[in-house]
């Protein structure tokens, strides 16, 4: 049976052959579902066009719209597709439709129609990226994973279509391989522009500040017959995400975050933190705190415990709440954790406490014992230097007031434009909602600064010898 089973699933699989006697239902790879107005379009949208979600009694088993459902599954989830030849899993199919007793797909058959739908898929956005009604601007970024493991270069497509409805559609998401350079990303975007022939219709470029990035458009302004240079656009999500670090940093933002990531000892790293003051302190402890599982269930223990006194009123629809985590890539993640955080307070104090209880207790019986002041006293467990006071506490609250401005702006600009357009919702990220924005923040830091500045009553007045010459009548 082993031996015969790989020609087996080929047959049934690529050519819709089954064994005798047995419901042909599974259709050939080649036959797809053909979208309304005649157009082969092998995708997954294609496949699923014709199915609305629910699939009542009266209407008959597809097998198309099925293997589109299963392909929509493996690609937006982060599913193994060895799931497909788990029994549990395939029992759940065959449960629902047993007509997929003999129909559903092996691995290395899952692995072969998702190719198959993207080479599809590919001339379909060809097709519309010519037909489009704008010029087609990229947006392209690196995000690259913890340890440094994996870098990946995304490369999207803003455009209207031949209806004018704005679209974003991912065309490229390669490996990066080497050090990230302008020559690098240079060549990758300009196998993407190749690819896709979008020399002659390419039209702004929409990146972060790195200074890799202007340089690799100063690379492809040869191949595009353009400045792109002019046609670089800084994204405003970036802008004020900067914006916020340097809020909450100052000075070289950068240089910190790459002596943070360079950093082995655990120490050391907390110290570097503990420099930055109570924001620092504040992300040292939410890092205490949900490092260990036994210190976690501690937190939301005590919120049990004390549920009107644990928490503030915004945080009163649920029995307990986890902290949340900073990330500098992460727009808006110093705003959320500083904002749980202090709804959470005397929470995030009152499990500190109890961690530090067993110094205190053994301080308290050095200092009974310990007479002729010859033996060291126990040593101050680090968590000490980290414990947030009121006055720490009011400079976050400062630090949330300051932030505030950037957190609507971002969530004001923010969007993706195939939500939007197909529910109809307004375009976010217009040039036009850009500058009032932009001017919005402003005013709030203007407001800030006056609303800090020294009071006049702590201002030094002339004495009256100063305010008199000597001898003057």
């Amino acid at each position: 049976m082993h031996q015969t089973s790989g020609p087996i699933y080929h047959l049934r699989d690529d050519h819709g052959i089954v064994a005798e006697g047995s419901t042909p239902v599974c259709a050939p790879r080649a036959s797809t579902a053909t979208p309304a107005g005649g157009s082969r379009q092998a995708s997954i949208t294609g496949f699923t066009s014709s199915s609305t979600g629910v699939r009542t009694a009266d209407v008959p088993f597809d097998y198309n719209v099925f293997k589109g459902l299963l392909l929509q599954l493996f690609t937006t989830r982060a599913v193994p597709l060895a799931l497909v030849e788990d029994e549990a899993f395939k029992t759940l199919l065959i449960y629902c439709q047993p007509a997929l007793h003999d129909c559903i797909p092996s691995r290395r058959s899952l692995r072969r129609y998702i190719e198959a739908t993207y080479n599809s898929s590919l001339a379909v956005v060809k097709s519309h990226l010519q037909s489009a009604t704008s010029k087609i601007n990229l947006s392209f970024d690196l995000w690259t994973s913890l340890g440094r493991r994996l870098s990946l270069l995304g490369v999207v497509a803003h455009y209207l279509d031949a209806t004018f409805t704005p679209r974003a559609v991912l065309l490229a998401l390669p490996r990066m391989q080497g050090k990230h350079t302008a020559v690098t990303l240079g060549d990758e975007i300009g196998s993407v522009l190749h690819h896709f022939k979008l020399g002659e219709s390419f039209g702004y470029a929409i990146t972060d500040n790195a200074s890799e990035n202007a340089a690799c458009l100063d690379l492809l302004s040869d191949e595009l017959f353009v400045n792109a240079r002019k046609r670089h656009v800084r994204c405003m999500g970036h802008v004020i995400n900067l914006v916020a670090q340097q809020v909450l940093f100052g000075g070289d933002v950068e240089s910190f975050e790459e002596g943070i990531t360079n950093v082995t000892a655990v120490e050391a790293e907390l110290h570097a933190w503990r420099q930055k003051g109570p924001i620092g302190k504040l992300h040292n402890l939410i890092r205490y705190i949900c490092a260990s599982e036994q210190r976690r269930s501690l937190f939301l223990q005590v919120q049990k415990e004390q549920p009107e006194a644990m928490r503030s009123e915004q945080l009163r629809g649920q029995a307990t709440y986890e902290l949340k985590h900073d990330n500098s890539t992460w727009w808006n993640s110093w705003y959320d954790a500083a904002e749980r955080a202090l709804d959470l307070r005397h929470a995030v104090d009152d499990v500190v406490d109890r961690e530090l209880e067993p110094y205190y207790q053994r301080l308290a019986r050095f200092n009974v014992r310990n007479t002729s002041q010859s033996a060291a006293p126990p040593k101050e467990p680090t968590l000490l230097l980290d414990r947030l006071n009121n006055d720490d506490w009011q400079v976050i609250a400062g630090y949330l007031k300051l932030l505030k401005p950037l957190k609507d702006a971002t969530m004001k600009l923010q969007g993706n434009v195939n939500t939007t357009s197909k529910y109809s919702r307004p375009v976010k990220g217009a040039i036009w909602q850009v500058l009032p924005i932009f001017e919005e923040m402003l005013r709030a830091f203007k407001d800030a600064r006056e609303q800090h500045q020294p009071s006049s009553q702590y201002t030094s007045q002339p004495t009256q010898s100063q305010q008199t010459p000597i001898g003057a009548p």
